[in-house]
């Protein structure tokens, strides 16, 4: 089942970046404004380049099973989006070039400084050109900085069964968060399961 969600979303402009301090998560800010979604901010606020935060009121349908879960999905995002579900982190992307992505309802990655991270994930390509990779990227997010990324190897062409893809890493001493990036180049098709991050044990 899909279900769009592009009407009656609520845009405000943060110049100075303070939304998370003053806990813009948590609920519609007063003067808010009706906003076109798809659509840009400078649609609404023509000289504002910097974070803005959109919000919709929404009610999802009713899951058929217990095993079910949702996905919110992003037709296009540029550059940097922090997505917030009833006042908690639901993850985040930071990609050029308006990449679709998509969150699982609910998930939280934060990290813990200096903590060793190992990031896995089963890979299958179907790919007449171009390769699948996963990466993780850190981020300050209270700066909006990327502090550091790491990447697998590239999984090219077509995979005659699964494979397992991982990556190690430190968390920058700074690092409050990581997204997960799943990227597939080329022409065709790419599936990706059973996607871990772990702690290690410190050496």
């Amino acid at each position: 089942m899909h279900v769009l969600l592009n009407e009656n979303w609520l845009l405000a402009r943060d110049p100075e970046n303070r939304g998370r301090e003053w806990k813009w998560q948590d609920g519609i800010v007063e003067g808010a404004r009706p906003a076109p979604v798809p659509g840009i901010v400078q649609q609404m606020f023509p000289a504002h380049h910097g974070v803005a935060w959109y919000w919709l009121a929404f009610t999802p349908p009713v899951m058929s099973s217990a095993n079910e879960r949702a996905l919110l999905r992003f037709g296009a995002v540029e550059y940097l989006a922090e997505v917030w579900l009833n006042g908690r982190s639901a993850g985040g992307q930071a990609a050029r070039g308006r990449t679709p992505c998509a969150s699982p309802s609910g998930t939280t990655i934060h990290l813990t400084a200096g903590q060793r991270y190992r990031l896995s994930a089963w890979v299958k390509t179907a790919l007449s050109d171009g390769a699948a990779t996963i990466r993780a990227e850190e981020w300050l997010f209270s700066g909006a900085n990327q502090l550091a990324k790491h990447e697998t190897a590239s999984l090219r062409g077509t995979s005659e069964d699964w494979r397992e893809l991982s990556v190690e890493f430190t968390a920058h001493p700074k690092a409050h968060g990581v997204s997960v990036i799943l990227e597939a180049h080329g022409v065709g098709e790419a599936w990706f399961d059973d996607i871990l991050l772990e702690k290690l044990p410190l050496r």
